[in-house]
Parts: structure tokens; sequence; C-alpha cells
């Protein structure tokens, strides 16, 4: 015996290990095989220590065995696996110096010694370290990489390299996939890196949000575990979230906000043909759901990362602002994404739109920094998600929107009477570069209100804002005064339609009065005044503007009733306008002005009543 323990210690000594053998000289299988790739070569090397110690409160038994290939942040401090037992952990490898824990290869190796001499029926690899999902580096000073940061080295495992890494892995299990993927770092648990293992890792789990430096709560887990070793890899993978988030929640590690989830990676590479089918309809359909698409994509639930956002509630944010096709197949896609997240856990406050599955949505100069490496990814192979991006963030065909409408009366006193013609004056917004042509202006109303005119061609529309003189009609001369609804459409050759509603108001008899009311030209600053517009039994009144201009946000004009409701609320540069009808015979005008950039004021030349 004496001899063995000294040949053992002088491999440990050479960096070599000492294997674990039963007394016929092999290992017993056992359930599972924690296998914990500890990166402590970095500022978060002293929690490594304590989560060591929280695996010490458990750990092994003849069924589970619990590995750690621990790392320092010293240089002088080689890199070690120790073996966790219940009160301890006992070394077992010694590399002799401080390894490259950025190195994809280092992984694959621990995995192989850790196979070899600790066997199971299951494994469990868990990437302990800092994350910054799916990306690498773009520049030295990028602190956004993949996993598994070496400060020493400047190394870290890219996604694609982690998906090479459990290929190899694979292999060296028989082929048979690894159990799980663990990854105790920040967003990690995006459908990029869960689906860069799909072939090869069946659950993957991991925080879509930044996680505590504390992590995972190793002792509550590694309990569960040991109480039914025999669960699967599903199982397991929930309960590892669960605990997590429980304990944030008030419990061994106080009150947190966190999010944790469990994927199945089979589940998710089917979720992908019904994603794709959504993302195919919706690239075609982008020139007409273009502002529905990105208004989602400021909206979505996102992270730690501001470009890493909840893939499912941006899909849930679009339901109801699409075509019931379209909406479909958004739930389509929703419905086998859900079947893919096993077990979300949420605690805190700020991640409750959080579904368990988070996806790159950046800006457009982001996206175009980091295209090159996205399309290195089996997620950008296989999704239609960079296709979707480009679409809606860096356009190639016309963004076409109808922004104002202006009702203009064919006499132009600014009242609309029945039998009198009336043109639209539409103003259609281009936001891209791609000039629409051809673009065909149409109008539509209701029954019997008014004839109106054929559609109208419009040539070209560059980018920017412009205004063209839309359709016309003619209101029919027994038509009731009051507000009728009307519809402008804009068909875009070759791509779609967009239309908007906007009311015509067809007017009483009224009579016109000049009224002279303005503020003096520039207003001062931090100016309060009120004016009072009466006519004594007037069902309504109307005001006209022949000039306004005040500065946009901060000085402002109130128009109040009689009573004192607030009726509208002005501000800008404005063309000369008609109010709507005031009801009852008095208008107060109030304006309140900033200390700053005075403008112009305005000039009320007219009302009607």
């Amino acid at each position: 015996m004496k001899s063995i323990l000294a040949l053992a210690l002088g491999l440990a000594f050479l960096g070599l290990s000492i294997p674990q053998a039963n007394a016929e000289g092999s290992t017993p299988e056992k359930d599972w095989t924690l296998m914990v790739f500890l990166n402590g070569d970095n500022n978060l090397d002293s929690f490594g220590t304590a989560d060591m110690k929280e695996m010490e409160m458990v750990g092994s038994n003849e069924r589970v065995n619990v590995v750690v290939l621990r790392d320092t942040n010293k240089l002088n401090v080689s890199s070690k696996i120790f073996h966790v037992e219940k009160g301890s952990s006992r070394m077992v490898k010694d590399y002799g110096s401080n390894i490259d824990m950025g190195d994809w290869q280092n992984l694959v190796e621990f995995f192989r010694y850790t196979k070899e001499n600790f066997p199971a029926k299951n494994y469990f690899v868990d990437i302990w370290n800092h994350g910054g999902g799916w990306k690498k580096k773009l520049e030295e000073n990028d602190p956004q990489r993949g996993i598994s940061y070496d400060d020493h080295s400047g190394n870290h495992i890219t996604t694609p390299q982690l998906g090479e890494a459990f290929r190899q892995m694979q292999q060296l299990n028989g082929g048979k996939k690894i159990g799980i993927l663990g990854m105790d770092a920040c967003v990690m648990q995006m459908a990029e890196v869960a689906y860069e293992v799909k072939d090869s890792a069946r659950i993957v789990i991991g925080s879509e949000d930044n996680e505590p430096a504390d992590g995972w709560a190793y002792q509550l887990f590694l309990t569960e575990l040991l109480k039914k070793p025999e669960m699967s890899a599903e199982e397991l993978g929930v309960i590892v979230e669960r605990e997590y988030a429980r304990s944030y929640d008030g419990g061994v590690q106080g009150r947190k906000t966190v999010q944790g989830s469990a994927v199945s990676t089979e589940k998710l590479t089917t979720s992908v043909e019904s994603l794709n089918a959504f993302l195919s309809q919706a690239i075609a359909l982008a020139p007409i759901y273009h502002s529905q698409f990105k208004d989602a994509m400021k909206r979505v639930q996102q992270f730690g990362e501001p470009a890493f956002k909840d893939l499912q509630h941006y899909l849930m944010l679009l339901r109801g602002t699409v075509d019931p096709g379209l909406q479909q197949l958004i739930d389509d896609a929703l419905k086998a994404l859900g079947e893919a997240v096993l077990g979300n856990f949420i605690t805190g406050s700020g991640l409750g739109n959080s579904h368990g599955i988070a996806i790159w949505i950046p800006d457009a100069t982001y996206l175009q920094a980091k295209r090159s490496q996205y399309a290195e990814l089996n997620w950008a192979r296989d999704s239609l998600w960079d296709e979707f991006l480009d679409a809606i963030l860096v356009p190639k065909f016309p963004l076409l929107s109808i922004g104002n409408m202006n009702v203009r009366d064919q006499d132009g006193d600014g009242f609309l009477k029945p039998g009198e013609a009336f043109t639209v004056e539409v103003e259609m917004k281009n936001e891209s570069t791609t000039a629409a042509r051809d673009v065909r202006l149409s109008m539509t109303g209701p029954s019997g209100v008014a004839v109106i005119s054929p559609p109208i061609v419009i040539p070209a529309i560059e980018k920017g804002s412009m205004k063209f003189d839309g359709p016309s009609a003619i209101l029919d001369a027994g038509v009731s005064p009051g507000s009728y609804s009307f519809r402008i459409q804009a068909e875009i050759n070759g791509i779609g339609m967009i239309e908007k509603d906007f009311q015509v108001q067809v007017d009483k008899e009224y009579t016109l009065e000049d009224y002279a009311v303005s503020t003096p030209h520039p207003y001062p600053s931090n100016m309060k005044q009120e004016w009072e517009i009466s006519k004594a039994g007037a069902e309504g009144i109307r005001i006209h503007f022949a000039r306004f201009e005040t500065e946009t946000r901060f000085d402002t004009v109130q128009v109040f009733d009689k009573a004192g409701n607030l009726v509208l609320t002005l501000d800008g540069i404005k063309d000369a306008f008609w109010t709507p009808v005031i009801p009852g015979d008095l208008v107060r005008i109030r304006i309140q002005t900033d200390g700053s950039v005075a403008q112009y004021g305005f000039d009320i030349d007219r009302i009607a009543y």
C-alpha cells in the first residue's frame, strides 16, 4: 500500500492524475457525474471558492460524482481537478501550471479525464464564469465575449468553439448526447447558444439575464439529485434553475432579481420550422408591417446586454398588430417555443416578460458590425432570423407611411358645407433611401356622403417627407352636419398597401367674424397669460390661428371650454388652421412659456360661431 501511495503522489506531482479504482481495478459507473469547469482566472475567483464550499455541503455519494476543474486568478497556482466529497474536496489531478480556461480544448480534455475516471450514465457539464451570450470579441476592449474568460491568456470560448467542444465530448461519450450543458454565467440562455449544441446536448440551462456573482445555489440542487439520482436530464435541469431562483427569493442567497430556464435542444430544433414559417412571411410583408416590427424591437423585454431580448415576448408584442394569417404563424411559433422551454423561473422585479429564450436584436449599426460573426452560428445558417433583422434594420425597399392629412374646402373659407367639394392634402413619409415608384393614392368613405374621385398616381416618393394633393370628393347636398370617417390608401407598386383613417367635418352654417388676439412677438420668457373669447348664446366656437409658432414641448398654448375642460394643447410651428368646435359660448386660451428659446407666438384673426 505504501508503494502504491508513493507512486500516486509522484504522478500527481508530475501533473498526472491519480486514478479512481475499486478492488478489481475498474471504476464503477454512477447515475450522474457533474463536471464543473470552474474558471476563476478573473475577478470571480473568490466566488468560486464559495461555490466549492456549497458543493462540499453535499458532496458526492455512491451514485453521484461531483468533479471540479478549478483554476484561480493566481498565475503561480496550478490548475487542479478535485473530487468533491461531503465536507472537503480531494485533489485527483494537478496540471502543474495555470492552464488556459479560455481554450475550448481544455474543456474537452477535462471531460475526457473525468469520464474516464468518474464514469456515469449521464453527464452534466457546467461552465462556471463570466458570460457574454453568443458574441465573441470584436475588438480588444470589447467586454462582451462568449463564455469562460481567462484574464491571463485573454482567451474565451466562442459559441462555435462551444459547439465543437460538445461535438468532441459526444464522440468521447460513444455518440450519446451529453445530458446537460449548464452555464453558471451571465446572459447565456440564448437561442443562438443552445442551438449550437443541439446535436450534442439534450438540455441547456442558464439565464437570459445577468447573474449575481454568487451564481447558482449548488447545495440545493445537489441535495435533490442525491435524493433521486435516477432523475432525467430534463428533471434535473428544471430543478437547478428552480433552486437558483428560490435561493434569491428570500432564500439562502437573499433577495435579488434573477431569471433561469431549462431548454430542450430537441424541441428548440423543432421550433425553428414554425419560427421560420413566420419569419419568411414577415420578411415578405416587411414593407407593410415595418413600423410594427421595429416598434416591438424597442419595447421587448431586454436583459443585461441591451441587444439580448426575449424571443417569445417579441412575438407576443406583434400579436394583434398584423393580419390574421401572420398572427396564426406567430401563435404557431409561440406554441413550439413554449414547448422547448421546460421550466422558466423568475424572482424580483423587471423580468416579468422573460419567457426562457433570449435572442439577438441589435440596432442597425451593431448588426453591421457583428454580421460576419453572427453568420458563423448554426442558428444563423438554419433560421431566417438574420435575414429578418436585415429586412427591418437595413431595409432595401421603400419605407412608406402616411403622415398628416389636411382637408381643403373648395371655397377656402375653412368650412366644409353640404354640397361642397374638398381635396385631401396627404403627407407621405419615406424612411428608406430607396424611392417608392408609382404609388397609387385612393380614398374611400361612407356610402351616400360623398362622390369620390378616381385614384391618383404619384410617380416617385424619395426619402423624407413630402406633401401631395390626393384624391378629391364632392359632398352630397343633403348630407347632415357632423364628423365622417374616410380612409386614404396608398398602394405601393410591387409591395402592397398601407392605409390611414381621417375625419371629415361637415359644418353647420357659421357666422364668421374678425377677432384679433395676439401674443407679443416674440413672447417673453416665463410668460403666463390667458384670454377669453365669448359670444353670448353660441352653441360652439371655432378659432382661426393665422400664425402659430412656439417652442415644441416647452412653450404651450392650452384651449379650455366654458366649464374649464381642457380641449386642446398646442405647440410647435403650424400652418394657419381652424380649431375644432369648442362647445359653449366662451373659450379661454392660455399660454405658458419656459425660461429660454422664445418664438413668434400666435395671431388669432377670426372666429366662427
